[in-house]
């Protein structure tokens, strides 16, 4: 008996490192597996798998290493995503990168650069993150 779907979120070991535009970093995820972000309920569960992994794009390169971020269309459509889901359903929030690492807090590496907004978007509401 099958344990039900899988379902997968973007990683630092997935992205197109030969992308020019972040917004193209994930072409291959996308094409191979599906949605980069995206909902579904299960039971009084709501979850959300993020893409959250700002990996610098060919040209910025020297930047550095990767970032945990969501774009402002990602943002976007989480607002949207939380606003029209019933309150009485659990928010399970799902990302490569956590939204806070309190064990190396002084890197962006290891955290979201929104995770603020994100807390605000989600105040009232039960939900862990994972």
């Amino acid at each position: 008996m099958p344990n039900g779907p899988a379902r997968f979120l973007p990683g630092n070991h997935d992205l197109d490192f030969d992308a020019t535009e972040r917004e193209h970093s994930t072409d291959s995820f996308r094409q191979n597996l599906g949605a980069a972000y995206y909902s579904y309920d299960v039971g009084r569960a709501h979850v959300v798998a993020t893409s959250n992994l700002d990996f610098p794009t060919k040209e910025d390169a020297a930047k550095g290493d990767y970032n945990g971020s969501l774009d402002e269309r990602q943002m976007e459509w989480l607002r949207n995503d939380i606003e029209n889901t019933p309150e009485d359903r659990l928010i399970v929030l799902a990302g490569h990168v956590p939204l806070l690492d309190f064990a190396d807090q002084g890197s962006q590496k290891h955290q979201v650069d929104q995770v603020k907004e994100i807390y605000e978007i989600l105040e009232g509401r039960e939900a862990i993150t994972l």
